[in-house]
């Protein structure tokens, strides 16, 4: 008994502690959206340079997440260069920019456990950076030279290639992702959902350095 009376006294001590806490972040909100424009209570927007930036505040850890969303989705493809941009991405993110060899890129970020990588949908793509708070200044330094100055060395676009020929193949691999194909082309047809962020085989495969470029 007096056990299970210790226990629900730390419990409520601990919900008291809790609360409190909360209490005391909603009283700080008001403070700190006189300034900035608040989603919520942790998320802000606001712009700079023109640019849509919107900030996600997080306790802990320490860490860094910044997105970066460049234009062009479906609307923008057409059959000619489908999954070019998704091969751009992979190989502006992976190789790096062009006045630093791939083995120093990648060796500056394993160095304080940050990562930069890309994904394309149909409806938008994302160039991410995750990173240590510490380091955002020269990680972040690393994501945008690589999008502004990318190397496109000729293994790397080759080694991609490879790997976006070897995704496309396995679509029709197992009966899920082979009926979510059918469906797609037959419920998109003359839609600029019907390309696919990935393209055809033969459209990869006559992709040009320049067409990446």
């Amino acid at each position: 008994l007096l056990s299970l009376l210790l226990s629900a006294c730390g419990a409520k001590q601990q919900t008291e502690e809790t609360t409190s806490k909360q209490s005391a972040k909603q009283e700080a909100l008001p403070a700190r959206c006189e300034h900035e424009a608040c989603i919520n209570h942790n998320v802000d927007a606001f712009e700079v340079d023109g640019i849509r930036v919107i900030v996600k505040h997080q306790e802990s850890p320490p860490l860094a997440v910044p997105r970066i969303y460049p234009e062009g989705s479906t609307i923008d493809w057409t059959k000619a260069n489908e999954g070019h941009h998704a091969l751009a991405l992979d190989v502006a993110t992976d190789g790096g920019p062009a006045d630093l060899d791939r083995q120093s890129y990648h060796a500056q970020l394993e160095e304080v456990a940050a990562s930069i990588s890309s994904s394309v949908s149909r409806d938008y793509s994302i160039a991410g950076l995750f990173s240590p708070s510490f380091a955002l200044e020269g990680t972040f330094q690393l994501l945008a030279q690589s999008l502004l100055s990318p190397a496109f060395e000729t293994n790397r676009i080759e080694n991609a290639r490879a790997q976006q020929l070897a995704a496309i193949r396995t679509r029709f691999d197992d009966a899920d992702s082979a009926v979510a194909e059918v469906t797609r082309s037959l419920a998109w047809k003359d839609h600029p959902y019907s390309l696919h962020a990935l393209c055809e085989e033969e459209t990869i495969a006559q992709a040009i350095r320049e067409d990446l470029q």
